[in-house]
């Protein structure tokens, strides 16, 4: 019949542990949805050893809504066990299974969203949405950029930038997982989810973008969550390249014969997580020097087989790609790459000024999160073709560090001044490696104005 759309049944599986404060949000979530929760949607609780109240919020709502919600009591094994024990429970009429943290939320509209997507394309096994992070953090994730075409289909034979990493928001054909053929890995305790998804997509080629819906996800005030204390377990190092990034590479060289360009782009995205000045410096308590020597090798085993224009490719900050490029051509010690000031990002920050008679006593810095000013290096005011060299304020003596090495110093890019105030208007440059390179304008006028309008 013309116009006429199938009707579809849903499980979603949310794994539970200790979550009394968030759980009846995430839950509210789901029966609060424009498709009909009652007719199409069953939940199915996993109490993963909750020791708070959550299994009492679980059984009230078993108690409200028995034909809509299923309660399982688990051992405390892991969100991957807990995944996997839903999935045993879903109902045979079920034709699409999601995941839902019980810390998290979906948008009213997701399961409809979602439902319209498969109507109209049913040669695909899995749909993701949008992600927005709330509680101690707000706006999007930085995956988001797949959704600005809209809802659509994504071949990662062709967009190998379209990366999917995440378990939460993420919908597929329940024959997929029913049948057992694709189980989350439950001897791990992170990453889990990327793994299993992107061996799906490695034979799928194909996943769903559907931009209408949103998933929220919570970051916590207290910083508790798995992701942040694996950094503080030995499996997070040399374990965790053998158990996820090498199955991924090893299933791309058996079906494709090489390490595709998607595979490539999945693991740089995610290896940046270890330069991190908040992470690169766990590996000093966790491992000891036998052991981190073991994991830079297979790390840098690991980028070898990673293009260096697929580094380059990523949002990351230049800095953190050469230092990959400099791991993969050179190993360690670091011995980095050299690198111009770029077009177009250069600029002086004013941070403080003041008129002090007949003149203006100004500070500032240089910025630019690629490039790293030398010592040598000299900033400048140039006005009527005339150049008037400005002091070193080495106020700012912050510098980034990764396993020991500065990859980036900042305590020669603060100035100070003081100009006659008949200089209202000038540019700035930058001198390096016995060239010029002019910066952006100054005019006192318009930041007096600025600092009026502020007032």
């Amino acid at each position: 019949m013309k116009g006429f759309k199938p009707t579809m049944f849903f499980s979603i599986i949310i794994p539970v542990y200790n979550a009394e404060k968030y759980l009846d949000e995430a839950v509210q979530s789901l029966i609060k949805q424009t498709l009909s929760f009652k007719e199409k949607v069953e939940v199915i609780l996993i109490d993963d050893g909750s020791t708070d109240k959550s299994k009492e919020i679980c059984l009230q709502y078993v108690n409200q809504y028995p034909a809509n919600f299923k309660f399982v009591q688990s051992a405390n094994l892991g969100p991957a066990s807990a995944r996997n024990l839903g999935v045993e429970y879903v109902s045979e009429r079920t034709d699409f299974i999601g995941f839902l943290d019980s810390d998290d939320l979906f948008s009213n509209n997701t399961l409809e969203q979602v439902e319209n997507f498969f109507n109209k394309n049913n040669d695909v096994s899995l749909a993701v949405i949008p992600l927005y992070y709330i509680d101690q953090r707000e706006g999007d994730h930085r995956l988001n950029y797949r959704f600005e075409k809209g809802t659509r289909k994504v071949n990662i034979l062709e967009e190998h930038q379209a990366i999917h990493f995440h378990i939460g928001g993420s919908f597929f054909n329940s024959s997929l997982l029913k049948n057992g053929k694709l189980k989350f890995q439950e001897d791990l305790h992170f990453w889990e989810d990327a793994l299993m998804i992107n061996r799906l997509l490695l034979h799928e080629k194909r996943y769903g973008l559907v931009s209408e819906a949103t998933y929220f996800y919570r970051i916590r005030e207290n910083n508790d969550s798995l992701v942040n204390k694996a950094w503080y377990k030995k499996e997070r190092y040399s374990d965790f390249l053998r158990k996820c990034y090498k199955p991924i590479i090893d299933e791309s060289l058996k079906r494709y014969g090489k390490v595709i360009p998607y595979v490539q782009y999945l693991i740089s995205y995610h290896m940046r997580l270890y330069l991190y000045e908040k992470n690169n410096v766990i590996i000093y308590e966790v491992l000891n020097p036998y052991e981190r020597s073991t994991f830079f090798d297979e790390l840098i085993s690991i980028l070898k087989l990673i293009d260096k224009e697929i580094i380059y490719e990523q949002t990351m900050p230049l800095y953190f790609k050469e230092y990959l490029h400099s791991l993969k051509e050179n190993g360690l010690p670091y011995k980095g790459v050299n690198t111009e000031p770029l077009e177009d990002i250069d600029r002086v920050i004013i941070t403080d000024w003041k008129i002090k008679g007949l003149r203006l006593e100004i500070k500032g810095r240089f910025t630019n999160r690629f490039y790293n000013m030398k010592q040598d290096d000299q900033l400048f005011i140039k006005r009527k073709d005339k150049i008037y060299y400005m002091e070193s304020d080495k106020v700012s003596k912050k510098e980034i560090k990764v396993w020991g090495t500065v990859i980036r110093d900042f305590s020669h890019t603060g100035f100070k001044t003081t100009i006659p105030l008949t200089f209202t208007s000038f540019q700035f440059g930058l001198e390096f490696s016995s060239k010029q390179k002019l910066l952006n304008n100054f005019s006192l006028m318009k930041t007096v104005l600025k600092k009026l309008q502020r007032n």
